[in-house]
């Protein structure tokens, strides 16, 4: 992006001597900019895993042939095989219905990658709309995706 185009802060303004509104700037600026960043990986591996299932359905007259593009992949672009599996199973587990994606990459990789265990692709939504809503760490989601494995078990 040209620097031209990136919005600088506004720095002008004694209240800039105070420590506390620094810190409350500096905090809003690079918190924000950090969740930006990270949904836009989280997008990223969407669309990946939107390309490699596609490619895959294209081809499907072609035994393992999944496999073995993702392999290929993986040589060529040195994109580790069994991230770009996880890319392609997320893009299954969040499908794009009616022309819409379900899905506002509002949580983390790690929780998604969480989130994709769960077969029960109803519950899985309802989890990541409470997870979304909720804010829940990582280690709150594992506790609720734990328990949906163990009623599966019953």
């Amino acid at each position: 992006m040209p620097i031209s185009l990136i919005r600088r802060p506004k720095v002008s303004g004694s209240n800039l001597r105070d420590y506390g509104v620094l810190k409350e700037r500096v905090g809003e600026i690079f918190l924000k900019g950090q969740k930006r960043i990270e949904q836009e990986f989280v997008r990223i591996r969407y669309e990946t895993g939107l390309l490699i299932n596609e490619h895959v359905r294209l081809n499907e007259d072609r035994a393992a042939y999944g496999s073995e593009a993702i392999l290929k992949l993986e040589k060529d672009l040195g994109i580790d095989s069994s991230e770009l599996g996880r890319f392609a199973q997320f893009a299954k587990a969040y499908p794009i219905s009616g022309g819409r994606r379900k899905l506002g990459f509002n949580l983390p990789w790690t929780h998604y990658r969480k989130l994709i265990t769960i077969q029960d692709g109803k519950r899985r939504l309802e989890l990541t709309r409470l997870a979304e809503e909720k804010e829940w760490t990582f280690e709150q989601l594992v506790t609720r995706v734990g328990r949906e494995h163990l009623k599966l078990e019953d």
